[in-house]
């Protein structure tokens, strides 16, 4: 599992620097604009979809069929996507939270506590609950279709993604359900749970 991370992250660091660019780009501006949520919903949605980034370089290069040589069962390939994928996701989400803080205390006056600290936990939900999404829906379809089908896949979520925020800004008004932070949380660990057996059931079925 060590050295599936290590080649991933090396894979990151020759393949997606432009993506890690973004990452910061978009992490800067949010802590200096007024709204901000875009500019952490971008980055984390990002951040979910490297794994699928990843899969695809590896069916580009072949590895998929080369690691079946190795000692490494495809349950633990399967594994090590889902682990960096949620490695990620807590990044991009940590680097945000610093940077709707500051962006709290700079609108606040630096004031800590005229600070509205109680709408943190709903923002960090959102975007764990966005983080843990996109993967559970996207590294199936990668597994089972293949890079290429995979990529259209992926347009198409973001669309949706797009489309329903998109939605949501020209209905401000509208009421949605509200939901416990935790909640949500452990709702969408569940379904990531259960992407990650999907995954794993696809994988040990394939014949390279």
């Amino acid at each position: 599992m060590k050295g599936l991370l290590k080649k991933d992250l090396c894979m990151i660091w020759n393949y997606c620097r432009s993506l890690i660019l973004i990452l910061a780009v978009f992490t800067l501006v949010g802590a200096f604009m007024e709204d901000s949520f875009f500019y952490s919903f971008y980055p984390v949605l990002i951040a979910s979809m490297l794994p699928v980034t990843l899969i695809s370089y590896d069916e580009r290069f072949k590895w998929d069929v080369y690691c079946q040589s190795l000692p490494v069962s495809r349950r633990a390939q399967v594994t090590e996507k889902y682990v960096l994928s949620i490695l990620a996701v807590l990044v991009v989400i940590l680097c945000c939270v610093a940077a709707q803080i500051y962006r709290m205390l700079d609108v606040a006056g630096f004031d800590a506590s005229a600070i509205p600290w109680e709408t943190l936990p709903q923002y960090v939900a959102m975007l764990t609950g966005l983080g843990l999404i996109s993967p559970s829906l996207m590294i199936p379809m990668i597994y089972k279709f293949g890079a290429e089908k995979g990529r259209m896949i992926f347009f198409v979520v973001v669309g949706i993604f797009c489309a329903m925020g998109a939605f949501y800004s020209l209905k401000g008004s509208m009421q949605l359900p509200q939901f416990p932070e935790v909640v949500l949380i452990l709702v969408c660990l569940v379904l990531f749970g259960i992407s990650w057996l999907i995954s794993v059931g696809i994988n040990e079925k394939k014949e390279f």
